[in-house]
């Protein structure tokens, strides 16, 4: 008996010990600045980092994952350094594509887009091959969620700064395959019965539009 009241003081006293630790460490948490807040992050995410190099593959993913959730809690505004930035936007890059190859388009193209906001204005001329595949690969993510208005807006932005075909033409797919598929589901669920040789010339009509 006494030896379970023992333990169960002792681990009473563990939890409590935990609470006030967890509850100090919450109440000096917000009484730092906003900015102040933001750089730990930044901070912690940066160290983070750096350790994915020394874990097994799966550990080192959800460490590299861990990592570039606090960096992005950070945020763009809160890193000064040029080429830190364009090192940021390459880590969610990577970031990005390894929840693709996971399946998880969600993730992706939030990473995608996280990535594009810390290139800056002048990405299209500083950061144009780092630009060019941050935007494809959001367009493809997006077109996955089908969403429709940011495969619109991915594309066009990559379209008006590519230097050659070659650059665009994988975006103008993914661009044209999600406004397909909007357009094929509409046919489907509208409450006209259309038979195939109405069908055609509607599907004829927008591949008129597709330019290569």
């Amino acid at each position: 008996m006494a030896v379970a009241f023992y333990l169960c003081t002792t681990t009473s006293h563990i939890y409590l010990t935990l609470y006030h630790s967890s509850l100090i460490h919450n109440t000096a948490y917000e009484l730092k600045s906003k900015e102040k807040r933001r750089e730990n992050h930044l901070r912690y995410g940066l160290v983070l980092c750096t350790h994915t190099l020394h874990e097994s593959r799966t550990e080192s993913n959800k460490l590299f994952f861990t990592s570039i959730t606090q960096i992005n809690h950070g945020g763009p505004d809160i890193v000064h350094d040029p080429s830190q930035k364009s090192i940021i936007a390459g880590l969610n890059l990577k970031a990005g594509r390894l929840s693709t190859s996971l399946s998880d388009y969600a993730a992706a193209f939030t990473l995608f887009e996280h990535g594009i906001s810390y290139l800056g204005h002048d990405k299209w001329a500083s950061n144009y091959d780092l630009s060019i595949e941050l935007y494809d690969a959001a367009a493809e993510a997006a077109c996955v969620l089908n969403k429709r208005d940011r495969v619109g807006f991915h594309v066009g932005e990559l379209v008006a700064h590519a230097k050659t075909f070659d650059d665009s033409v994988h975006c103008k797919f993914f661009s044209h395959s999600c406004t397909m598929y909007c357009l094929v589901v509409n046919l489907f669920l509208t409450a006209l019965p259309l038979t195939s040789m109405q069908v055609y010339p509607l599907l004829q009509r927008h591949f008129k539009t597709l330019i290569f």
